[in-house]
């Protein structure tokens, strides 16, 4: 539901246990600042009235879990014991990559043998490579601080998955490379921060031409100043080598023909307005909020000459 501005979740009986990580985890998404936002967990007792907004989601799934997925043993924070310090499995970016400082600080992280994004990237580096790593999820805020960012490499992971929130606060980020991985469409909102992109890579990915595809050709309608390539349908099989710009125009085309009959303005059934970046906008913005919800204007502004 890309377009969902208001998500009311409180009065539930939330059981804050590991099944309960994804939904916590598209709440924590900054953009997604207006869902959820006074639900509270039930059980167990030790996370009883705490939003799960402020609920670390990495904690719930390293808690054991019984049959029924409740939480074994004792349910409350423990006071005077001294609880044995977490082995962290995450890789560390000092450790696992080679760090290069002049002209420019750049990590190498290629060829390492990387199954996610390490930990500690400094906020002051302008290029990473992690290319040709096994890097098939990315998560939200795996490059929280990399805020200096301008080149990312991402290239041969066999990647599957981008999560909505994963290149939040990329906000100078210029080249970005998820050529040769596992793609099948990229989710509604990953690319909303990237407010300066100018280059992407996307080729060698099978992507699927259907409805989920139609989120990235229209960031790209929306951002015409960022060169890509790639876009090539692997599937369906009567789609099967069409660029995915040409599909996304034949679907436009095809949908506006079932409300013809109920538009009444000559204007709006125009084909050649059909595929425009303001008509498409126009339709999303309709869309937003129900029209017996929408707040009416308090006074209108005539100029008469």
């Amino acid at each position: 539901m890309p377009n969902l501005r208001y998500l009311r979740l409180h009065d539930n009986p939330w059981n804050c246990v590991c099944p309960m990580e994804s939904l916590i985890r598209t709440l924590q998404v900054p953009s997604n600042r207006n869902l959820g936002n006074h639900a509270r967990c039930a059980e167990p007792s030790r996370l009883k009235g705490m939003k799960l907004r402020q609920i670390d989601p990495e904690f719930l799934c390293k808690e054991k879990t019984d049959p029924t997925g409740k939480p074994q043993g004792d349910q409350t924070y423990p006071t005077n014991s001294v609880q044995p310090i977490p082995i962290r499995t995450k890789p560390d970016a000092t450790t696992s990559c080679h760090t290069y400082l002049f002209p420019q600080v750049l990590m190498d992280c290629s060829k390492r043998g990387l199954t996610e994004v390490p930990t500690g990237i400094p906020e002051d580096v302008v290029h990473i490579d992690m290319s040709h790593n096994s890097i098939r999820h990315l998560k939200a805020r795996d490059f929280q601080g990399a805020r200096s960012l301008r080149s990312l490499n991402i290239s041969h992971n066999n990647m599957e998955h981008i999560d909505t929130g994963s290149l939040s606060g990329l906000l100078h980020l210029r080249e970005l490379d998820l050529s040769d991985n596992s793609l099948h469409s990229v989710q509604y909102g990953v690319l909303e921060d990237l407010y300066f992109l100018l280059q992407l890579k996307l080729g060698g990915n099978p992507w699927v031409c259907d409805y989920s595809i139609q989120y990235m050709m229209y960031w790209l309608r929306l951002h015409p100043g960022v060169r890509y390539s790639g876009m090539l349908c692997r599937s369906p099989p009567e789609h099967t080598g069409e660029s995915v710009a040409e599909y996304v125009r034949s679907y436009n085309r095809a949908c506006p023909k079932d409300r013809l009959h109920s538009r009444t303005d000559p204007d709006q059934t125009d084909p050649e307005l059909w595929n425009t970046a303001m008509e498409v906008q126009g339709e999303l913005e309709e869309e937003l909020e129900p029209s017996h919800l929408r707040t009416p204007q308090k006074y209108q502004i005539i100029r008469l000459s």
